[in-house]
């Protein structure tokens, strides 16, 4: 995530991925015998995660609040995914923020276990994933922006027959190089092709909450029309 102004040069098309309070792949993953089981149990202690100020980071920021929690008593380092099993093992974090297929694999092999499915406390249908274009490419090409959209959401309409589930794990596997049996459990958010101003404003709220941003931005202005 980053700060953005209605004055700057991108706006959001579409979108891919929303919250969902049935999504647990992604979580808090706590060191095997580190007792860490609540946000509480954060306080002092050294998180790592994905990436300072993204998407993980800020939501369980978000989560540490919800439960009582100033993140400022929590200490962040940045670590990336591959590397979340290795410094649970290694001792250099007591937890990590982390998602599947990493989080399957550390809980499998005993190094950590899931203290909380934090997501499942989010607000509901919020986007995960934008898509954004240079706002001048936009204005010049509104019919290439109009078929893209329309492209997200015939997909997004297929997403959602139970039918195609096979077919949307095939495409995912294309793509994304995963193990068959680590593809067949993995969870498929739920798509949210349409980002309206109130869904933006959500994550405004929550990066001024964090002082993430210098200034309101005129979330209307960020959609292209």
């Amino acid at each position: 995530m980053q700060a953005v102004d209605g004055g700057l040069d991108h706006v959001v098309v579409a979108g891919g991925g929303v919250t969902s309070k049935t999504i647990t792949g992604f979580g808090l993953v706590a060191k095997a015998g580190s007792g860490i089981r609540s946000a509480k149990d954060c306080v002092g202690k050294k998180v790592g995660v994905p990436g300072l100020g993204a998407f993980l980071h800020v939501t369980f920021r978000a989560w540490l609040k919800q439960n009582g929690v100033d993140h400022k008593q929590v200490n962040f380092v940045e670590v990336s995914f591959p590397q979340h099993g290795d410094v649970l093992r290694g001792g250099s974090v007591d937890a990590v923020v982390t998602a599947d297929p990493f989080m399957t694999r550390i809980t499998d092999s005993g190094a950590g276990y899931v203290a909380s499915y934090y997501s499942t406390f989010l607000s509901e249908g919020n986007p995960t994933i934008i898509y954004t274009a240079k706002r001048e490419w936009a204005q010049k090409n509104a019919a290439q922006v109009k078929a893209f959209r329309e492209a997200v959401q015939e997909a997004a309409a297929f997403i959602f027959q139970p039918k195609n589930n096979d077919k949307v794990r095939e495409a995912i596997g294309k793509y994304i190089k995963l193990p068959p049996e680590v593809l067949a459990k993995a969870q498929i958010s739920p798509p949210g092709p349409v980002v309206s101003e109130k869904q933006l404003n959500y994550w405004v709220g929550l990066m001024k909450d964090q002082e993430m941003l210098k200034s309101t931005p005129n979330v209307a202005s960020l959609i292209a029309k």
